[in-house]
């Protein structure tokens, strides 16, 4: 059937769907009679066959509960099939474990990023990643760090997810990115209805989940590589991944992924920004055997990065701080170079995980996992004396957690539950200076989550229960005894309903809480990344949100697109930094100083995003996230909030020619507005002016003899237009990056052997 090797590079991809609900039928049976081989799908009634033939073949879906049915397909290119079967009434529940990902009615509190997206911005971080989605924002220090935003939140607020596992970081700080790589992600997704409480009832802001692409479930191997350059900091970034599965060893599947990307001093339009070069190390390995009814899984992954802190956030003394502050360039500049010097950070992250998922029968599938995470960082300071290689201050987080999962379906899907509990011991020791106390932590969850469809309407519900207990042990180098016990509900409630094909409207309504950090209560010293001096507030209180959204969607396959959410969030005791009128000078120089406070707060917004195809070749869509967030105790407005963003583009996608396939190319502008809501005087500096980017994109693919390579290249401000971004923390000091091209290159490989 084969003609010839030339063309075995093909992709097949499906899923099992019942024909009347349009739910998955997870654990179906498909038999390939070409292949001579039987493939049973996943949870979510998907498959995949790599490395395929061109030709004809034969599929043999079944079901327990469907009748079976028989699917002749001629294949030439890669294609996602969806297999429908029908019920054929007899008395046998179906478990369903997650709804199908596209014909489903979206729930429109959940946002996605596929491989596609991800591989759009290959080599750039986790926060810069995400902006792609309407209302995501990041919170940056310099190029190299960023995290995301989520409806003006961040860093304790939103809750990452990597494969399963809850990460488990110093994600305290603005500088403190999450350590991952999301080169290992084939889908990002952002959760902010009831889902969110399986994991955490603290995810206030949202919950990011980064799922891997899934193992291979047939013979042969395939991987990738991905690399990348720009030219702002003379970055270079390369990442590869190999999997496979041995046809002597059915059922067993692995995966090795491995990053390296290394990057200088960042180019503003006018001068380098001295001491911000990076370097990042990553490595993961995972495992999965899958037989009958059981599923073992394991994982490790490394995360390590050495990055050095700006030099010119560094100020010796008061003098020069405020002369900082005015300057239109900063004090110490520098030419271009790879060194990195102090002062610095280094930061290692490693996660180990293993579970285990078993199918107590075709209703009903429980989930074990365990994972450990330990976190490492060091900061370094540039103190006259000191020795270079001994940090200034080390952290060390240790995290064992451990998570039990049940879930149900009935017959047609219409009902599903997920019941669960959680446990989690943590413990955080520090050497050196002292900034955060040494502390013991324990949190144990339980949760209930409960999904009903009835033909086009959808409620879904969740309740969930946190004990938090805590011991401090040590501060500022004494022993101490400090307890504290913090204990909560959180829940959410979801409305869905379809009008006809096009229009979907959605209402959340929910409550969750979060109990004050450690850093938040006890911390005091120079917060060495962020250039800041931090004090805690050992009153502080546990943080509850009340929030309500509103989400309308609407669309027309590829003609028209367009979706408007309206959200408000009102946090009682919110905790935040206020900055102090004057800068603090200590023996390591003088820095901007913060105290952490508490009020009650309110924030209010919308995101907007609508794409509309002008004509066969022609398209243009626009984003748009507007905030207020209000300091009801105060009578003001929040420092550190994004300000109204809008961004725009207009694409044109050019025909099919010989061997280039996909070919686009986008002009895009991004406005973002001053943020004058917050008064002068509630900053050290008056917030940055409104500034207007222009960018530039594209894309193709080359279809080769074997593997499609796919390119992409961008320019952003493309002008070297000077400007200075409200969320970035060194704003006070220096200028954003200047013109930056970057092209990316995604080359696979695959064979059947």
């Amino acid at each position: 059937m084969c003609q010839g090797q030339e063309s075995c590079h093909l992709h097949f991809e499906a899923e099992v769907l019942d024909k009347n609900t349009k739910q998955s039928l997870p654990f179906s049976i498909v038999e390939v009679k070409e292949l001579k081989s039987k493939i049973q799908t996943d949870e979510k009634g998907f498959f995949q066959i790599k490395d395929l033939c061109q030709g004809p073949y034969t599929f043999i879906i079944s079901h327990i509960g469907s009748v079976s049915d028989t699917i002749k397909i001629i294949l030439k290119l890669d294609i996602h099939k969806d297999f429908f079967l029908v019920h054929s009434g007899i008395a046998l529940d179906v478990l369903n474990i997650k709804d199908k990902k596209k014909s489903e009615i979206l729930n429109s509190n959940s946002n996605k990023l596929n491989q596609d997206d991800i591989d759009r911005k290959a080599g750039e971080n986790l926060g810069t990643i995400l902006k792609q989605l309407a209302g995501l924002n990041a919170l940056s220090t310099g190029t190299g760090i960023s995290k995301p935003v989520v409806t003006g939140l961040h860093s304790i607020r939103i809750i990452t997810i990597n494969d399963g596992v809850k990460l488990e970081g110093q994600q305290w700080g603005s500088e403190h990115a999450p350590e991952i790589d999301p080169n290992t992600a084939g889908q990002i997704q952002v959760e902010k209805g009831a889902g969110a409480l399986q994991y955490s009832g603290e995810a206030i802001g949202g919950l990011i989940i980064v799922k891997p692409s899934i193992l291979r479930s047939t013979p042969g191997w395939n991987g990738f590589v991905n690399s990348s350059i720009s030219s702002v900091n003379l970055k270079g970034g390369i990442s590869a991944m190999f999997e496979g599965q041995f046809t002597k060893t059915p059922g067993f599947s692995w995966r090795l992924q491995g990053t390296f990307v290394k990057a200088g001093n960042t180019k503003t339009p006018t001068y380098y920004l001295k001491n911000t070069g990076y370097q990042e190390q990553d490595f993961s390995a995972s495992a999965s055997y899958h037989q009958k009814k059981v599923k073992l899984h394991a994982s490790y992954k490394l995360y390590h990065l050495q990055l050095g802190i700006f030099a010119g956030s560094h100020i010796g003394n008061l003098t020069d701080l405020l002369t900082a502050f005015q300057s239109e360039e900063p004090i110490d500049k520098d030419r271009f170079r790879y060194r990195i010097a102090l002062p610095s950070q280094k930061i290692n992250h490693h996660t180990a995980s293993i579970g285990m998922g078993y199918l107590l029968n075709t209703k009903n599938k429980l989930d074990i996992d365990y994972s450990y995470q330990f976190n490492k960082r060091q900061e370094f300071d540039k103190i006259l004396g000191r020795d270079e290689n001994k940090p200034a201050i080390e952290f060390y987080l240790n995290t064992h957690s451990g998570d039990v999962n049940w879930r149900h379906a009935n017959a047609n899907s219409s009902y599903t539950s997920n019941l669960g509990c959680s446990g989690l011991l943590q413990s955080n020791y520090y050497a050196g200076s002292y900034f955060i106390p040494e502390y013991r932590f324990q949190n144990f969850g339980v949760f209930s989550i409960h999904k009903i469809t009835i033909k086009l309407f959808t409620i879904e519900a969740g309740l969930r229960f946190d004990n938090k207990w805590q011991q401090i042990t040590r501060m500022r180098q004494k022993e101490v005894d400090i307890k504290h016990n913090w204990m909560g509900m959180s829940a959410n409630l979801g409305f869905l309903y379809q009008f006809g094909s096009h229009l979907t409207f959605d209402f959340q309504t929910g409550t969750s809480w979060r109990a004050p950090h450690a850093i938040e209560l006890y911390s005091e010293g120079v917060h060495h990344g962020a250039a800041a001096f931090e004090k805690g507030n050992s009153n502080l209180g546990s943080e509850r949100v009340f929030n309500t959204s509103v989400n309308m969607t609407y669309s027309e396959g590829k003609l028209y697109q367009a979706e408007i959410t309206v959200y408000n969030k009102y946090i009682k005791n919110y905790i935040y930094l206020q900055p102090r009128t004057k800068p603090v000078l200590t023996i390591r120089g003088a820095f901007p100083a913060f105290d952490y406070k508490q009020t009650d707060a309110n924030f209010l917004g919308t995101d907007i995003f609508f794409k509309i195809k002008l004509s066969n070749a022609f398209d243009f869509s626009e984003k748009a996230s507007i905030l207020f967030a209000r300091d009801l105790l105060n009578k003001n407005f929040l420092t550190l909030i994004p300000p109204n963003r809008f961004e725009n583009s207009i694409g044109y996608t050019l025909p099919i020619h010989n061997r280039l396939d996909d070919v686009r190319i986008e002009l895009n502008t991004t406005y973002v507005t001053r943020q004058n809501l917050v008064d002068d005087n509630q900053d050290l500096v008056p917030a940055p002016k409104a500034y207007f980017l222009i960018g530039f994109a594209g894309e193709l693919q080359i279809n080769t003899k074997k593997e499609p390579i796919q390119v992409f290249v961008s320019v952003d401000n493309l002008f070297n237009k000077k400007y200075r971004d409200y969320m970035n923390r060194w704003r006070y000091f220096a200028n954003e990056a200047g013109t930056n091209f970057s092209l990316r290159v995604k080359i696979p490989f695959s064979s059947k052997d």
